[in-house]
């Protein structure tokens, strides 16, 4: 979603697209969440796309009803393995790799972005690697 694009949850953007799809009159499910998005509890909106995401990823052969954390279900490597490696590889870099996390360096966090590159914690989410 080009609205979406910048990771913005932007009320104006969203309404602007909403207005477009009924104009157009399209009913799409995805449409449902992001007018829910401009809620300030995303969990439900969260919930759905998960469960739809499991069922579009199983081919519609597992119920998400049946799972009880489809978070853990679709990232199974989540926080084990694959941060084991990320430490590894870290370790072996000849240039210091900066978490995801880390802040773009300007004047007034170049010291921080420094000290997170000096000493970088490892990824905990497997769709966002460092």
């Amino acid at each position: 979603m080009t609205s979406l694009v910048d990771g913005a949850l932007d009320a104006g953007r969203i309404e602007l697209v909403l207005d477009y799809a009924g104009a157009l009159a399209v009913h799409e499910h995805w449409l449902e969440d992001l007018a829910a998005s401009r809620a300030a509890d995303l969990g439900p909106v969260i919930a759905d796309m998960g469960g739809r995401n499991l069922v579009s990823i199983s081919d519609g052969r597992v119920d998400p009803a049946k799972v009880d954390d489809i978070d853990a279900w679709l990232m199974p490597y989540k926080g084990t393995a694959r941060t084991l490696l990320w430490r590894r590889a870290t370790a072996r870099s000849p240039t210091p790799i900066p978490p995801r996390s880390a802040a773009p360096s300007s004047p007034s966090t170049t010291a921080t972005a420094s000290a997170s590159r000096a000493s970088p914690t490892p990824p905990t989410d497997l769709h966002h690697p460092p």
